[in-house]
């Protein structure tokens, strides 16, 4: 996109149309809106919509979400930053600015750097709908912002003006050195959609800014794809430092690196978005599973863990206690009475456990004419499909069982 196709989007004719058919199908708006402007705003209508529960401030103010920014944005819920606050905060990666939003309901004043003109005027504009005064957007690479701080920032950046055009062009002024914290969210696209994973390979490369950043900021923080190793963290960046899993709905979205000033010991933490944040001084890939029971009668509960614990290879050392057993990092937890506080995860009453022996159980379902169960998985060797095969049902129903692993044998917990 060109920052003359950013100034359309906000142009009255489509923000008009939009506001007009913000409840309608966005198949339908084309259609029923016709002329020049149509397209545009069945397009905005669509995002909008899709924003309702991903950026809802986005939504109330009808900020403009071209697809592929809106698409490569994180959730408005995961860009809250509850343990970082300050003066001055420069993310160096703005794009739709969703972070940049984020970071300054923490941080009085963020200079947001985005190296694509247009994108960066679609940013400028979207915070002033949003009412975020004390974000600047300058359109630079992370790079170029780098090195102007560097040399004490001869020559300041003219501030991107919003579309709207109501205030007076700025130019960013020099921020005071150290800054409370710099941020990074590198691009990780590549060619022909491919996505990447280790850092070195995306834009900018933080690895090889790294020295230069923790000159310039008290803390450095480094968004990474949900992919990434957190054990890898430690690797490239040393002991010092903070690897954070986060989760939203069941679904890792990001692990988040912070360095710095104050991290003297490497350390472990996650977060379930609407659930809670905890941490754990960081010990490796050490499997802290105990022997599998001899008998499952005694437990009540079975706890399929969030995946925020998993990522970050905390499940046994969360669920390591009496009363409880885990089955690894990438099992379940039996637990005799629910935990107090700090359940994370998904909780079912146990009605029974049975090694998994598919030959028995297909002949007792079908004696009792079941013909659906509900499949769940938590380290297991066969998928839904093989296991509905091998069981002679179809997948979904009320009935539900979880398929795990018990140390050596593999065990089916009936649950309702």
């Amino acid at each position: 996109m060109t920052p003359d196709d950013i100034k359309r989007l906000f142009s009255p004719g489509v923000r008009a149309l939009v506001e007009r058919y913000i409840g309608s199908d966005p198949v339908q708006v084309a259609l029923r809106a016709g002329g020049p402007d149509a397209a545009e705003a069945a397009s905005q209508v669509k995002y909008l919509q899709r924003a309702r529960k991903k950026l809802p401030s986005y939504y109330v103010v009808r900020c403009v979400l071209p697809p592929l920014a809106f698409e490569q944005s994180s959730s408005e819920a995961c860009a809250d930053f509850p343990e970082r606050e300050g003066a001055c905060c420069i993310d160096l990666t703005c794009g739709l600015g969703v972070d940049s939003f984020g970071l300054s309901r923490r941080f009085a004043r963020v200079v947001s750097v985005e190296r694509d003109p247009a994108v960066a005027l679609l940013a400028a504009s979207n915070f002033r709908l949003l009412g975020a005064s004390g974000i600047e957007v300058v359109n630079a690479s992370a790079e170029e912002f780098v090195r102007w701080l560097e040399e004490g920032g001869d020559g300041s950046f003219p501030c991107v003006r919003s579309c709207t055009g109501e205030e007076e062009p700025r130019r960013a002024a020099f921020p005071v050195l150290p800054v409370d914290l710099i941020y990074v969210d590198p691009d990780r696209r590549g060619g022909k959609g491919e996505k990447r994973v280790l850092l070195e390979d995306c834009s900018p490369d933080v690895m090889a800014l790294m020295p230069r950043l923790l000159a310039l900021a008290r803390r450095v923080v480094v968004k990474c794809s949900p992919l990434f190793d957190v054990e890898e963290a430690f690797r490239l960046f040393g002991p010092a430092c903070r690897v954070e899993a986060v989760s939203e709905g069941g679904e890792c979205k990001q692990v988040v690196i912070e360095t710095g000033e104050g991290i003297v010991s490497p350390t472990k933490a996650v977060r379930a978005v609407g659930i809670g944040r905890m941490e754990f001084p960081a010990v490796g890939e050490r499997d802290m599973r105990h022997p599998a029971p001899s008998s499952w009668e005694r437990f009540r509960w079975l706890i399929l863990p969030d995946v925020a614990l998993q990522k970050a290879r905390l499940v046994c050392r969360h669920y390591d206690g009496p009363g409880l057993w885990c089955g690894g990092e990438n099992g379940c937890v039996f637990a005799e009475e629910l935990p107090e506080g700090g359940l994370w995860g998904r909780a079912l009453r146990i009605v029974s456990a049975e090694p998994y022996r598919p030959k028995e159980i297909k002949r007792r379902m079908k004696e009792q004419g079941i013909a659906r169960l509900t499949i769940l998985r938590r380290d297991f060797p066969f998928s839904n499909g093989q296991i509905a095969a091998a069981l002679g049902v179809k997948e979904g129903g009320t009935m539900q069982a979880v398929f795990t692993r018990a140390g050596e044998k593999l065990l089916v917990v009936w649950v309702d």
